[in-house]
């Protein structure tokens, strides 16, 4: 059952002047959210990837995980599950094959993630059936890993690549060319790409964004919170959402150029039933898709920002204004 809350939020930016509905999807294991408000992860009805919205609710993928969807509605994890016709809801499943595990695809049905398992992973990329191996920093000897977590619709690639008991690096790929963003010495890794070129991710464990290779702008960390915390998610308008990254975290933060960095926890009143560890996506509306616990219970929460009441009032009195001017 999805239980709604409604939350007033009082702020001095517009970003701030919200309050949030928050959606209970219950426990499973929610990963991604497009800008169709559309939903998908794993763990649903005993292990099964889902795809879910406020109006269709849970529809099963079948066994698998879904990692990520694009706003065509198409979906890949541990496969891919493409719609016969765009908008239809009706899917079938496409073996990745190659032992290759998406993390993100873009719109264009390109689909980027990892070959292999960690300690001897490779990117990879898959696009219309073929799959390429796209290499490390390093080159492809032994002990050198990399792997791609996110690909925008220019089709650059963000990821870490690193050295097996030595440091990783933030990397992007851009026609099939790897290069370092400027982690230096520093552990760094990115977890998404925004439309703009902007990725995010960790900087020698703090949050982080990269505008360029070595321009990285390293987050302020939350009062009181865990040492290390990771941005994974960064929307059109550079809004940045993210966590801690040890299991008894709950710093889940949204970040934006206006307003700095913000708990969620603090921007929800739930009566202290609700804790909210890490936020792992975000759409362009704002919609923050985040990991939180009832108790001991690990759930899945979708965070929807509403304008507040003054906000509501004066598009209501230019609505009014414009239905006037029409009836003149």
């Amino acid at each position: 059952m999805l239980v709604l809350l409604s939350v007033l939020l009082v702020g001095g930016s517009v970003f701030a002047e919200v309050k949030y509905q928050v959606t209970d999807l219950g426990a499973v294991r929610a990963t991604a959210i497009n800008n169709n408000g559309k939903v998908v992860g794993g763990g649903y009805d005993g292990g099964n990837a889902f795809v879910w919205d406020e109006i269709n609710g849970f529809v099963s993928l079948g066994e698998g995980y879904a990692r990520d969807i694009n706003d065509l509605n198409d979906v890949a994890g541990s496969s891919y599950w493409k719609q016969a016709v765009a908008g239809s809801g009706i899917y079938s499943t496409i073996a990745l094959g190659g032992n290759f595990t998406a993390n993100a695809l873009n719109d264009h049905g390109q689909i980027v993630g990892n070959i292999g398992s960690f300690d001897d992973s490779h990117a990879g990329l898959w696009e219309n059936g073929v799959l390429m191996d796209l290499g490390t920093l390093h080159g492809n000897g032994d002990y050198y890993w990399s792997y791609a977590t996110g690909v925008n619709n220019s089709g650059k690639i963000v990821g870490t690549s690193g050295v097996a008991l030595g440091n990783s690096y933030t990397v992007m790929w851009d026609n099939q060319q790897i290069y370092d963003l400027g982690s230096g010495d520093a552990f760094g890794g990115a977890g998404d790409i925004n439309e703009s070129g902007y990725a995010c991710g960790t900087y020698e464990f703090q949050a982080a964004i990269w505008k360029g290779i070595g321009d990285v702008v390293v987050l302020d960390k939350l009062s009181g919170a865990n040492a290390e915390n990771c941005a994974y998610a960064i929307n059109k308008y550079d809004v940045v959402v993210g966590g801690g990254t040890l299991s008894l975290s709950r710093d889940a933060f949204v970040w934006s150029q206006e307003d700095g960095i913000q708990n969620l926890n603090d921007l929800i009143d739930a009566g202290g039933v609700i804790e909210l560890a890490r936020a792992y996506d975000i759409n362009d509306s704002g919609q923050i898709l985040v990991e939180g616990y009832i108790g001991n219970e690990e759930h899945s929460y979708l965070l929807t920002p509403v304008p507040e009441p003054g906000t509501v009032l004066l598009l209501g009195i230019g609505f009014g204004f414009i239905s006037r001017l029409k009836k003149r």
